[in-house]
């Protein structure tokens, strides 16, 4: 496959249609989900003991005694995708803020990349806010609980600043301000004017995510194993079918996966950081791959 073809150089280069999906941004997907979860959530109610709830807040939203009950786990990454039905400004500036700042970072690492990026953000942030809650209560089981994107959103913007930090920004379209400037503001919102009503804790995760990402590329997604996959799970069948161009496919998913690793560090680090052997890989990769074409 020749280095063009592969899709940190092709992704965005197609039309992007209507579709969820396909080849538009996954940034652009993410802002979609969250605004129809959002009105989803918005527009519907259920009763429960009496009272009228919204229902994905209800049963998705996080909770600070998550450790006590640890099978609701999957609150970290749910309450994320969900927000306050009490204003739009919630869901507004944080939509705004990851379509502005994360097209920029997903078009600098790629797809993938970005994903893992954002989805690990809002988990840990998620977990430094529950972590935070239970020191503040002194006890395992706080009442409070959170929704929001913004610990991945800031997440976003911390690594779009330290890329970027001279970058101009308009606020409200009008005020122009580098980068690093509108970081700070945040950072003056989050530490020095704190609101109860809001998860700073989360905040200053997703602050936490963003210098771990830029500074040691982290994320969540390198904790599972290179080419795992749920199907690895699954009992192996003792009747051994013989398959002798197996052989040939292993090789080609090696080679795949090679490339997709050099490009990972063309991404970050530039094309001049490549060994000798790691540009004779793309060379045979885009012979082979031309070769399949004719």
């Amino acid at each position: 496959m020749g280095i063009y073809d592969r899709e940190y150089y092709s992704e965005y280069d197609q039309p992007r249609g209507i579709q969820l999906g396909g080849s538009r941004m996954i940034v652009t997907n993410l802002v979609i989900v969250n605004v129809i979860i959002f009105l989803i959530d918005l527009l519907f109610k259920i009763r429960i003991d009496g009272v009228e709830v919204h229902p994905l807040s209800y049963y998705f939203k996080l909770h600070a005694d998550l450790l006590v009950e640890p099978w609701r786990f999957y609150q970290l990454l749910t309450a994320g995708f969900l927000h306050s039905t009490r204003s739009l400004t919630h869901v507004l500036f944080n939509m705004l803020g990851l379509w502005i700042f994360g097209r920029e970072i997903e078009i600098k690492y790629g797809r993938k990349i970005f994903l893992q990026f954002y989805l690990s953000s809002i988990v840990l942030s998620n977990l430094i806010w529950v972590l935070w809650e239970v020191a503040l209560a002194g006890s395992l089981t706080p009442n409070a609980s959170a929704v929001g994107a913004s610990g991945g959103v800031f997440a976003v913007l911390t690594v779009f600043v330290l890329n970027y930090p001279h970058r101009t920004i308009y606020i409200w379209a009008v005020i122009p301000v580098p980068a690093w400037t509108l970081g700070a503001i945040f950072a003056v919102f989050t530490f020095l004017l704190p609101d109860p009503e809001v998860a700073h804790a989360a905040h200053v995760g997703g602050v936490l995510c963003g210098l771990l990402f830029f500074y040691r590329s982290w994320q969540l997604g390198k904790l599972i194993p290179s080419g795992f996959s749920l199907a690895q799970l699954r009992p192996r069948s003792r009747l051994r079918i013989h398959d002798p161009d197996r052989k040939d496919r292993e090789a080609a998913a090696k080679m795949s996966d090679e490339v997709d690793r050099i490009l990972e560090k063309i991404s970050r680090e530039g094309e001049s950081s490549l060994t000798s052997r790691e540009r004779r890989t793309l060379e045979d990769a885009s012979r082979k791959y031309q070769q399949r074409r004719r």
